[in-house]
């Protein structure tokens, strides 16, 4: 596909979404600890529900993070608004526009990107 710069309407986007601090089995806290690291979370997570809702993400999912446990990921179904020619500066114009956003939102920026047809 990429050698014949097929078009792709859509894709899926994994990003990690928010990091615990708390699910470590050598790590001892104090509920202090405890209680500020679920208050970052949580204003971590309405982050995300607010760019969600502002960005008309139509499709999202959220699950555990398969290389850090303490750690959730975040899935948005991305749908172009035309489609998208399979070639790498075609496809980071267009995945740059998203990640630019979360940049301005205090987000990490590493990524994994799944193209569909």
């Amino acid at each position: 596909m990429h050698k014949r710069h097929e078009t792709v309407k859509g894709g899926y986007l994994m990003i990690p979404m928010v990091k615990f601090g708390i699910f470590s089995e050598d790590h001892e806290m104090h509920f202090a600890y405890l209680l500020k690291q679920i208050d970052d979370v949580k204003n971590r997570i309405m982050v995300w529900a607010d760019f969600i809702t502002n960005n008309h993400i139509r499709q999202h999912k959220i699950t555990i993070s398969h290389t850090d446990h303490d750690m959730l990921s975040i899935t948005l179904d991305l749908v172009f608004s035309s489609p998208l020619e399979l070639e790498k500066n075609a496809v980071q114009n267009e995945i740059g526009k998203i990640l630019d956003l979360l940049q301005a939102d205090g987000s990490t920026v590493s990524c994994c990107l799944i193209l569909h047809c």
